[in-house]
């Protein structure tokens, strides 16, 4: 399993992306609106660390930024979202 991360700025919107080895196109996304520019600085964080690598990706009219997990990082990104209670499936 592979989680992305991406938050297109135009939008605001913050979105997980889990995809599944083996199952073609498969996956489950949750999208969340950025409230809280802390989110943003956190994902920030980790990548200057190391533990996460980003790209940058064109979505529609604009670019977003997708955050992947360098090594099994995807639990640390999804508590800074717990932390943030904006996680609504």
């Amino acid at each position: 399993m592979q989680v992305g991360v991406s938050i297109n700025n135009k939008t605001k919107v913050l979105r997980f992306i889990w995809t599944y080895p083996g199952l073609n196109r498969s996956h489950i996304q949750i999208s969340v609106p950025i409230g809280k520019r802390r989110i943003v600085n956190a994902l920030k964080e980790l990548q200057a660390e190391g533990a996460i690598r980003v790209s940058r990706k064109k979505c529609g009219d604009s670019e977003a930024e997708v955050y992947y997990p360098v090594l099994n990082e995807s639990e640390e990104i999804i508590r800074i979202l717990d932390d943030e209670e904006l996680v609504s499936i």
